[in-house]
């Protein structure tokens, strides 16, 4: 009888007060999330984490910052892990609570505006790491419908509109463009008229942005196969081929 007439007063307690089972205590850590466009490849990803990196080393103070870990080809999110070369992040370590003024969501707000300025990124998202089990985003909206680039549009639209609102940061949608595909057509009678067939064609193009092996050296007890290929900026901008 002593329990049960406790139940009531419990809730009445709750209701009053307030719960949160799953309080978010500040923890002295934040992640920066680096999402190139999709195609990019690891060395164009890590330089730009490179420069993310010397941004936040350069606008929070020594006094403030802890370590600094970043990588790339892997994002980890609340949700879900991509292994790719287009994303990357930094894990940024603060000094405990006791040693510094600002709270991590101030020191966040300090970094935000100067880190978006950095071109290449398709989006860059700061946060806070709260204790606690995983959540997404403060705020999330799902466009739906039958045409695809109607909804690439109205994204366009929504994201442009919640970027007017203050308060409101690091927005960004999940949609992924594939990869830009380039179409070669051989003018057969041309390459005909030059002796080269098409599949010769095929196999040079092949060889140029795949690789082909041109020999094999020993390092230790490894046989390690040397390519040759495209540099890398031939290779990711295709703006000097013919069209």
């Amino acid at each position: 009888a002593v329990y049960l007439g406790m139940i009531p007063a419990a809730v009445g307690i709750g209701a009053s007060v307030g719960l949160d089972l799953f309080g978010a205590d500040e923890q002295p850590q934040f992640s920066v999330r680096l999402r190139m466009p999709e195609g990019t490849g690891l060395l164009e990803t890590d330089r730009v984490l490179r420069e993310l990196e010397r941004t936040t080393r350069a606008i929070v103070p020594k006094e403030e910052l802890s370590t600094i870990t970043s990588y790339s080809g892997l994002l980890m999110t609340e949700n879900e892990w991509f292994i790719k070369s287009s994303v990357g992040g930094l894990v940024v370590d603060v000094v405990g609570a006791s040693d510094r003024k600002r709270t991590v969501d101030e020191i966040v707000s300090s970094i935000r505006e100067r880190l978006s300025k950095i071109p290449g990124p398709d989006s860059i998202e700061i946060r806070a790491i709260k204790g606690g089990p995983p959540t997404g985003g403060d705020i999330s909206l799902k466009v739906q419908g039958a045409s695809l680039p109607r909804l690439v549009e109205l994204t366009e639209v929504i994201k442009a509109d919640m970027a007017k609102i203050e308060g409101i940061t690091d927005i960004r949608d999940d949609w992924i463009m594939g990869k830009k595909e380039l179409r070669v057509e051989v003018d057969s009678d041309r390459a005909a008229l030059l002796g080269v067939a098409e599949r010769d064609v095929g196999l040079t193009l092949r060889a140029a942005f795949d690789g082909i092996e041109a020999t094999r050296y020993h390092d230790a007890d490894e046989d390690v196969p040397v390519l040759v290929r495209y540099a890398e900026q031939q290779r990711s901008d295709l703006s000097w081929v013919p069209r």
